[in-house]
């Protein structure tokens, strides 16, 4: 029986020691990974532009600075076709700018913020005629639906020195109702 209580130490003994290089070696690896990963630096990519092109070699997004210092993000569709753009600027429209394009490669819509705390939405027709305006300033709020013309047909708007009001203008802007 002393044999073979030995034996059972001996393997034991044998296993013990293989656990315990695997777990060394464990935690050597584990520590080797950590202290590489911490000793790598950031890595930053600076370009005055980014072309991002599909496996044909179709452009489908371009990230620009203007010549005005303005960033400006374009995205395209499959066909090349200009469909979207996001502008940061602060200069004749006084705020950043998201216009979407149609498939006739003309304005649709705008988002606009101006720098003196005016939103602006505008909807236009296939002409790039504005249809629709939605505008909030600090003042007020003004809807104002449009002819083909770009005449203010009818415009609902509220304010804080005014009441709220409706106007209808004839083909020349001149108005031809309101209320009150």
């Amino acid at each position: 029986m002393t044999a073979e209580i030995l034996a059972r130490i001996d393997t034991l003994e044998r296993v013990n020691r293989r656990l315990r290089r695997a777990g060394a070696c464990i935690l050597l690896l584990v520590g080797a990974a950590l202290l590489v990963g911490a000793t790598r630096a950031n890595r930053t990519l600076e370009a005055e532009e980014f072309i991002l092109r599909n496996t044909a070699g179709k452009t489908r997004a371009w990230l620009t600075v203007s010549k005005d210092d303005d960033a400006n993000l374009l995205l395209f569709d499959r066909n090349n076709n200009l469909r979207a753009v996001l502008q940061a600027t602060d200069g004749a429209t006084g705020g950043p700018r998201f216009i979407l394009y149609g498939a006739n490669r003309k304005e649709g819509a705008e988002i606009a913020l101006a720098v003196q705390g005016a939103s602006l939405i505008r909807l236009f027709d296939q002409n790039e005629k504005t249809r629709v305006s939605l505008g909030v300033t600090p003042d007020g709020s003004v809807i104002a639906v449009s002819d083909v013309n770009e005449q203010g047909c009818v415009t609902l708007s509220g304010g804080a020195t005014e009441p709220p009001a409706i106007y209808v203008f004839d083909a020349k802007g001149k108005v031809t109702w309101k209320a009150p």
